[in-house]
């Protein structure tokens, strides 16, 4: 049985599956790739903060739709990666070396471990990360 292809995302990727913003098609098929079964999405745990938090400080956003938006992130079931020594001591290496936070780093190297795409709209990151690619450049599994 081939190995589902996994796919890093982080939270400017996330905003796009609730905001009308520049790429939401692009995140959407990506989202839907991974709830046909076609990728698996995984990122660091701190996505939930980091998304919960953006969407809360867009002025559309009411208490309802982030509440709402929140359970349905969980229902997504990306694989959420908790903490560990070594991932954390590699995304500190990045953070230093790029000048990235230790928040936008923890995709990189995840991505990096996994040695798998990053997707996001962070220019920092995708300037900082050879894995890191665009939603608009992300191509389907065929």
């Amino acid at each position: 049985m081939a190995r589902v292809p996994e796919v890093v995302v982080d939270a400017s990727v996330g905003c796009k599956w609730y905001l009308p913003e520049a790429g939401a098609e692009e995140a959407l098929s990506l989202r839907d790739a991974h709830a046909e079964g076609e990728i698996r999405l995984l990122a660091p745990s701190l996505i939930a903060y980091e998304l919960a938090n953006a969407l809360r400080h867009h002025p559309d956003m009411t208490a309802n739709r982030l509440r709402s938006a929140v359970r349905w992130f969980f229902d997504l079931q990306i694989a959420l990666v908790p903490p560990s020594g070594p991932e954390l001591s590699r995304a500190a290496e990045i953070a230093l070396a790029r000048d990235l936070t230790v928040y936008d780093a923890s995709y990189a190297a995840l991505a990096e471990d996994r040695g798998c795409p990053l997707v996001t709209d962070d220019s920092r990151l995708l300037a900082a990360s050879d894995r890191a690619i665009p939603p608009s450049r992300w191509v389907p599994p065929d």
